[in-house]
């Protein structure tokens, strides 16, 4: 879970507001222009692609966490790192976050995607790998409204696997490194055939596949797409020579997502992201 600085300057503590201006060197004005200001945090962010901090264990755990940590989760050792981190903000003294500009300029960063982390993946996802996304999330959880877009569907999954009862971690790790079509074959009567013939999304296909599963009683995969549904795995194509076709590997993701103590710790429910009357709520940390 991410706070926007640029959106929020004025809910932060004033000692908040000096820790960050101290970390990225630069006075924080403009509380009136939020898109300036972003523009200004966003360039200072990407300026520190090679900082230090990038690097610590601290930090790769607050990643890890879906962003969000309160402090009787970390060390002593790991509060002083990321009080010391430029890319951090906390938005109260009892929680740490990364910082949303922060999110948005290292989700560029190839690092992350080789790491397997789910923000950096789903940043380099069509419009309609979204849409199709966020399409099978909403029919799975009756949701009245889908996530809009790529931080919406991020910010749902992070928040849907805090509300499940239980992580599906050995279905994750029984499928890290397998081959896609190993596990969800190319076959002419299978919803999958369309996606590895480049002609549907290829959550639009999974969709497809995971209503047909569930109206046929087939359980035994049900496990699997479930896995995908979530972000627990995620699979993307390299090319394998002149010609050849893509070979799709499926790689599980870094997100556990927050705790519930961390939702609480910044003001969140102990919820998913659906109200009482079914709509999705608005993404106040983004």
């Amino acid at each position: 879970m991410h706070f926007y600085v640029s959106q929020s300057l004025g809910q932060l503590s004033a000692n908040e507001l000096v820790r960050l201006q101290k970390s990225l060197k630069v006075i924080l004005r403009h509380e009136n222009k939020p898109d300036r200001l972003k523009s200004t945090l966003l360039s200072l962010y990407n300026n520190l692609q090679n900082a230090p901090g990038l690097a610590e264990e601290s930090f790769h755990k607050l990643l890890k966490a879906g962003g969000l940590l309160c402090t009787e989760e970390m060390s002593d050792q790991e509060r002083t790192e990321l009080a010391a981190n430029p890319f951090t903000v906390w938005p109260n003294s009892q929680c740490c976050s990364i910082a949303g500009e922060a999110l948005e300029a290292l989700k560029k960063d190839n690092r992350f995607l080789r790491d397997g982390y789910l923000f950096a993946f789903i940043s380099r996802l069509s419009s309609k790998e979204i849409k199709a996304w966020s399409t099978w999330m909403a029919r799975a959880h009756n949701l009245a409204r889908k996530p809009g877009n790529a931080q919406e569907l991020y910010r749902y999954l992070l928040l849907a696997r805090a509300s499940r009862s239980a992580l599906p971690a050995q279905t994750a790790e029984e499928l890290n490194g397998k081959d896609l079509k190993a596990v969800l074959r190319d076959e002419s009567d299978s919803p999958m055939h369309w996606f590895y013939r480049d002609i549907l999304p290829f959550y639009r296909c999974l969709d497809d596949l995971d209503a047909r599963m569930e109206k046929e009683g087939q359980t035994s995969v049900l496990p699997t797409l479930r896995a995908f549904l979530y972000g627990d795995v995620i699979s993307f194509g390299e090319l394998t020579g002149f010609g050849e076709p893509l070979k799709y590997s499926i790689l599980a993701t870094q997100e556990i997502g927050p705790s519930r103590k961390a939702l609480l710790a910044v003001g969140q429910k102990e919820q998913s992201q659906t109200d009482a009357a079914g709509e999705t709520t608005s993404p106040s940390l983004f």
